[in-house]
């Protein structure tokens, strides 16, 4: 996801920096959860003003195939939660996971 891409240059940068484990990486956390909760918060209303419009072309749009993989389980369609410039889909749970690691990141501060 590009929001996470961001966020890990820049931690990075400060880390080169010799800035580790402080205020300016929670900082850049929390400005960055906040940007992931508005996109994501913003792709759901979308969907919900698609499904109520019966908008059905363009919420096709919006979804991405994902198969089994293993051969055994069910293939199935997911939301894409990602944005220009992603290198790839982004579903529910890369963005839980991604919030997950911005709180960490704001509690304590410092590397991945």
């Amino acid at each position: 996801m590009k929001i996470s891409e961001e966020f890990y240059n820049g931690v990075k940068l400060l880390e080169d920096l010799g800035l580790k484990n402080n205020a300016t990486i929670q900082a850049l956390a929390e400005k960055q959860k906040k940007e992931l909760k508005r996109l994501a918060i913003e792709r759901l209303e979308k969907v919900k003003q698609l499904i109520q419009n019966e908008e059905l072309k363009e919420l096709k749009e919006m979804i991405r195939f994902s198969p089994a993989g293993d051969g055994y389980g069910c293939d199935n369609y997911f939301i894409d939660f990602g944005s220009e410039g992603d290198r790839g889909d982004v579903d529910i749970n890369d963005v839980i996971e991604l919030m997950e690691e911005f709180n960490a990141k704001m509690k304590k501060g410092g590397k991945r």
